[in-house]
């Protein structure tokens, strides 16, 4: 009986160190990168909207939305929500047709805080036509509104 046991035992320890080798060794080992590439998180950001208005309250909500604006409107509002952006420049450009008549920009901006920026009436007035307003992340363009000035 004991050499059974014996036995039992030289076997079940040779397994194991075969065993433990082939582990050691086997080419299935997933082996950990040098360095893990850095993704900066703005990549995924997205604004899917932006709300224009003639005036905003106290807070700084937007009232009087609209897409049509008069040559003799004060201020055109530009309101959006971004999520939080830590190394990406965000750029927001006022166009009358192809002419930039506005701009702004910033960085570390977000965290789910509304953001309400506005183009000033120039002097003499806006001129009639078409304008829009468009966001970028860097260089990617996230969102676009257009509105009219009658």
């Amino acid at each position: 009986m004991h050499r059974l046991i014996r036995f039992a035992l030289t076997f079940i320890s040779i397994f194991s160190i075969g065993l433990l080798a082939a582990c050691v060794n086997s080419k299935n080992i997933i082996e950990q990168p040098e360095q893990i590439p850095e993704v900066c998180p703005d990549t995924l950001v997205q604004i899917d909207e932006a709300v224009l208005s003639a005036a905003i309250d106290e807070n700084g909500n937007p009232i009087q939305l609209t897409r049509e604006f008069t040559v003799e409107t004060p201020k055109i509002y530009c309101t959006f929500i971004v999520p939080d952006i830590c190394c990406t420049t965000l750029f927001v450009i006022w166009f009358y047709g192809e002419e930039i008549i506005g701009t702004w920009e910033g960085v570390g901006i977000g965290n789910l805080i509304p953001q309400t920026l506005s183009l000033d009436k120039p002097a003499g007035g806006f001129a009639k036509g078409d304008y829009r307003v468009t966001m970028y992340l860097g260089f990617r363009e996230l969102v676009t509104e257009y509105f009219t000035i009658n």
